[in-house]
């Protein structure tokens, strides 16, 4: 298991224009990447780098540990078939290099 030391990343940080707007079904979105993008390292390796999203509670996205290994952690709902279906874990985490 990995215990995960996140931070928001900073809203004036690049690559993120703070006036960022996507177009989402014909209507435009102003999004906070700060809201929900995260950064920063393993507990216990803090050479380590982790990036990702966390909605719900959930993260999404990917650990560098320092030994050189690094993982993609994906929320289990992406294999669902059923997207109700009521799983009693909520992540898939693989090596980066079996994906």
């Amino acid at each position: 298991s990995f215990h995960l030391l996140l931070r928001s990343v900073s809203p004036d940080a690049p690559p993120f224009h703070k006036g960022l707007a996507v177009l989402q079904d014909g209507d435009v979105q102003v999004v906070h990447p700060h809201h929900f993008l995260y950064e920063g390292y393993a507990q216990g390796d803090v050479k380590s780098a982790v990036y990702g999203s966390l909605f719900d509670g959930v993260f999404d996205g990917h650990i560098y540990l320092s030994d050189g290994s690094s993982f993609m952690v994906e929320r289990m709902s992406k294999y669902a078939s059923n997207k109700a279906s009521n799983f009693s874990y909520h992540s898939v985490i693989s090596f980066d290099n079996q994906v």
